[in-house]
């Protein structure tokens, strides 16, 4: 069975990784929903995909340099709150697996501790294109899943077998052959494929043994 997943939340209906978008990809049956991370500048860890809060949003400036006091005040397009992911680990909790991905490289600690405080550690897979914060993820909880996000095929299997991951996850655009996917499954790591929305490519990765896809449009899986 090939995994559904929601990305960030399933945002080619609602408003990107808002709990209104999550709620969506729960109604959509997705088995996992995939979120993108950052810490803001009073330490809270939010969901934002971009280092600004400007395309997303109604304020402007980096999420680093914002205090949670502000940034709770913004709204995104449709007037949905920017949530915390200690919100959205609660309203996800038993109702789906969570994809994590962690975009910058200093909040993996508390992230790691709203895990531990959700007990939802066996339910999560912490992805990132930084190898140094999936290593010290796995040091420092080696339950956790953890997956190597890649736009590249060039050594990404063996890289990802050497931080210990659970899988690997490359763009749809590099060549995502069953070849691939084979020495991938050799090595023991799942293949989990990002982000498409095409019902005939969806279709084509399915036959070659994909063990996962995270689509805009989750219902399409």
């Amino acid at each position: 069975m090939v995994f559904r997943i929601g990305h960030r939340g399933a945002a080619g209906y609602v408003d990107e990784d808002t709990l209104e978008s999550i709620k969506k990809a729960i109604e959509l049956r997705c088995s996992m929903v995939e979120i993108d991370v950052r810490k803001c500048k009073s330490g809270e860890i939010i969901l934002m995909h971009d280092k600004k809060v400007n395309r997303t949003t109604n304020g402007r400036g980096k999420v680093r340099k914002i205090p949670y006091e502000d940034i709770r005040k913004l709204r995104t397009k449709s007037g949905y709150k920017v949530p915390t992911l200690e919100q959205a680990l609660k309203l996800m909790k038993g109702k789906c697996q969570i994809n994590i991905e962690i975009k910058d490289r200093h909040s993996y600690i508390e992230i790691l501790n709203l895990i531990e405080k959700f007990d939802v550690s066996e339910d999560v897979i912490i992805s990132s294109f930084r190898w140094e914060v999936l290593k010290k993820i796995k040091e420092l909880n080696p339950i956790i899943k953890t997956g190597l996000l890649s736009k590249r095929r060039i050594g990404r299997i063996k890289i990802a077998k050497r931080l210990g991951c659970y899988s690997v996850h490359p763009h749809f655009s590099s060549r995502i052959t069953k070849r691939f996917v084979y020495r991938a499954h050799k090595h023991n790591l799942k293949v989990i494929a990002w982000t498409i929305n095409w019902s005939g490519f969806i279709d084509g990765l399915r036959k070659i043994g994909i063990d996962g896809i995270i689509s805009d449009f989750p219902e399409r899986i």
